[in-house]
């Protein structure tokens, strides 16, 4: 067999093995091994120097060149039996485990993962067989010995008694969690109802609806939108009211500021808000008349008219040419001409198209004198003329019966603190608040509890009476 030591050959292994080439170094007959150098696999040279095979491991081989190589000569000859049987030592001891021998396979580990050799192809058991022997593992167990029979869920569900378990659960868990339980297996014993989303699980008072009373009997309710009542008042007991918070020091400029303000609240929301208020839409401004009587409703309106302009909206006033006894009508309308706004007192000087028109012609004493002057009828057939829509700013209510309504169609009614008996005909009723304290209406012997909540302006709508 020395005569092959040097010969190059090629080895076939099998699929899991593979083909090897080399140069056969040694040949040992006892233990029926081979070795070779400079060895190959499958085209790639190996990373170890040495590779021994086992004569039960080689399906087939075939001799590639029987010239020697001299090198592998020159260390051959007797002391190469020597030689190789050291070098099958050393290489067992840094190549195979304790049972190499009987599994030669294992001393033929895959290369470093950075050759090419580390690829799913050339890998000794390939990822796709690997996965199907765990289907096999897995999936092979045979389904003879299964029973058929059907489970019978009627049969062991009368053998659980679900009421001792539930006792007795009851007696060991805490007594919030025992309520929770017992309510939510049964329904018909509950006590408290179930709560929405949008509602406070913590028990409140009551809420009541009915928080302020008046000691006489309203002519009309009213109700915001969140329910609440709001009764009416007569004139003389809302008078007598804000008369009581003057002598406090709540004064008429200040109601009147107050109720400008709740003016000027409506009036920019009626005219556009803020989108006809925009620096780039200067050419568009909204334009406001302002119909002012000589009287504290007047004054009330030309402090709204104060307000409008500084929000850059175009007003003009229409007063009457007279003598002016009011004092706040005096220190309002000094006031308003340092604005820059336009004051007139003919009808004929009004801008043709207008988007709102704010009313505060009548007095809740002097309404039905006042009817009768040339300047208010002008200034009455000339709102009803325009297309405009009309807000009433705290008018007197209207009397009862049709031939007796107010001149002006109103669409919308302003009113102050408590409203008026406001009729259906003066459009929609809205309340403004004036910051009354509430002992004003204690002594007043008014139960007082603000509707207003965060705003100063509220919607009143007229209360269905069964």
């Amino acid at each position: 067999m020395e005569q092959y030591v040097g010969a190059t050959i090629s080895l076939d292994c099998g699929a899991a093995l593979g083909q090897y080439q080399g140069v056969v170094s040694a040949i040992n007959n006892e233990d029926q091994t081979l070795t070779i150098t400079k060895p190959f696999r499958n085209g790639v040279p190996c990373t170890m120097q040495d590779l021994t095979f086992s004569v039960q491991d080689v399906r087939k081989l075939e001799i590639i060149n029987l010239i020697p190589d001299p090198k592998v000569v020159q260390k051959s000859s007797v002391p190469l039996i020597q030689k190789k049987s050291r070098n099958i030592g050393e290489q067992m001891k840094s190549q195979l485990t304790g049972e190499a021998r009987s599994s030669p396979r294992k001393a033929f580990q895959a290369p470093k993962k950075t050759d090419r050799e580390a690829t799913g192809a050339n890998h000794p058991k390939s990822t796709r067989a690997r996965q199907q022997a765990k289907n096999e593992q897995c999936f092979s167990t045979p389904t003879d010995n299964f029973k058929n029979e059907e489970f019978d869920f009627e049969k062991n569900l009368a053998l659980f008694d679900k009421q001792a378990v539930f006792e007795e659960i009851d007696s060991q868990q805490p007594d919030v969690v025992r309520l929770v339980d017992t309510n939510r297996r049964r329904p018909a014993e509950r006590v408290e109802a179930k709560y929405r989303h949008d509602q406070n699980v913590i028990q409140a008072a009551p809420v009541r609806y009915n928080r302020i009373v008046v000691p006489e009997t309203p002519e009309v309710e009213f109700v915001t939108d969140t329910g609440l009542v709001v009764p009416s008042v007569t004139v003389r007991a809302r008078d007598t009211l804000l008369q009581t918070a003057q002598r406090h020091g709540l004064t008429m400029g200040r109601q009147q500021e107050m109720l400008g303000r709740g003016c000027t609240e409506m009036a920019l929301q009626l005219v556009g808000s803020h989108a006809r208020l925009l620096p780039e839409n200067v050419h568009q401004a909204p334009r406001v008349v302002c119909l002012c009587g000589p009287h504290s409703q007047g004054a009330a309106g030309l402090n709204g008219a104060r307000q409008l302009t500084g929000h850059g909206v175009r007003v003009t006033v229409l007063l009457p040419d007279v003598a002016l006894t009011c004092r706040a009508l005096s220190t309002e309308l000094q006031l308003y001409k340092l604005t820059g706004g336009r004051l007139t007192h003919s009808v004929a000087e009004l801008p043709e198209t207008v988007d709102l028109i704010v009313c505060s012609l009548d007095d809740h004493e002097l309404s039905s004198q006042l009817a009768f002057q040339p300047w208010h009828r002008a200034a009455v057939a000339w709102a009803n003329g325009s297309r405009a829509p009309v807000l009433a700013l705290d008018p007197p209510p209207a009397p009862p019966g049709r031939a007796q309504l107010p001149a002006i169609d109103c669409k919308f009614t302003l009113g102050a603190v408590l409203p008026l008996g406001y009729a259906a005909q003066q459009g929609a009723v809205y309340l403004c608040n004036l910051n009354v304290p509430t002992e004003v209406f204690r002594s007043q012997r008014i139960e007082y509890v603000s509707p207003f909540g965060p705003r100063i302006v509220i919607p009143l709508h007229a209360r269905d009476v069964d």
